[in-house]
């Protein structure tokens, strides 16, 4: 049997079953010359940068829970809201960074996400507060997710948008 399956192409055209001929869906996409390659050194800084900001989307998911557990607890409701928040904000940063990668491949537009990133996660510390203030209102489950989305989404998808950037950099 495992003969079989290690060597399944000629035993099916040996039994007569032939491999059909599959078609592409649509048309080749045109062929684009290869880009220049990046001296080693920016390379670097380009790994760099994408293990940075994956260590920054691990802090902020982290310590954005820690915030929040003075108005709503560390309670498996604000775990979750975080988590969820966080993974939602990873599928949208990779989305958008892609069609921004797609549209201005250099670096520019990456550092400027980055400092974005920045910038808003330094606006959370004194916003935290009242906005949380204001989710209690809700039920601990929907105040934690509203709190979690509009304190964290923001930054945790810009900085999801640098590894799309990096790829296409460095491909």
């Amino acid at each position: 049997m495992s003969s079989l399956l290690h060597h399944w192409p000629v035993a099916f055209t040996k039994a007569g079953v032939k491999k059909p001929h599959l078609e592409p869906s649509h048309p080749q996409a045109p062929v684009q010359p290869p880009a220049p390659a990046l001296p080693a050194g920016l390379r670097r800084y380009l790994y760099f940068t994408a293990a940075a900001t994956g260590a920054a989307i691990l802090i902020v998911e982290i310590l954005g829970a820690k915030m929040l557990a003075p108005y709503f607890g560390t309670s498996h409701f604000v775990w979750t809201a975080q988590i969820g928040v966080t993974l939602v904000a990873l599928a949208a940063g990779y989305y958008l960074g892609g069609i921004l990668a797609d549209k201005t491949p250099g670096v520019g537009r990456m550092y400027a996400c980055i400092l974005a990133a920045a910038v808003y996660l330094c606006l959370t510390v004194p916003v935290c507060r009242p906005l949380a203030y204001a989710c209690l209102d809700l039920r601990l489950a929907l105040g934690s997710l509203a709190a979690a989305a509009v304190l964290f989404f923001p930054p945790l998808t810009l900085l999801a948008a640098v590894g799309p950037f990096v790829v296409r950099n460095l491909t």
